[in-house]
């Protein structure tokens, strides 16, 4: 199983709880035990830093990109 570290401290993170998103991906909570910094890391491989703006504004402009791949061909 592969370690988390913190973004902040760099110590190792533990995981406090698994859920699912809305499109019914994995989303596992780990929480560092030392500056009780949080990071959701979903199954679609995105990153948060606790409200999930960032990773949905990713998934986004991959949507954008792949649309435009399709009508490129």
């Amino acid at each position: 199983m592969k370690t988390i570290e913190c973004d902040m401290c760099t110590s190792q993170m533990s995981l406090t709880k698994t859920m699912k998103s809305k499109k019914g991906y994995k989303v596992r909570r780990y929480k560092c035990s030392i500056c009780n910094f949080e990071k959701s890391i979903f199954g679609a491989g995105y990153y948060d830093d606790g409200n999930g703006h960032d990773a949905e504004i990713r998934q986004n402009v991959d949507k954008m990109y792949k649309q435009q791949e399709r009508n490129n061909l």
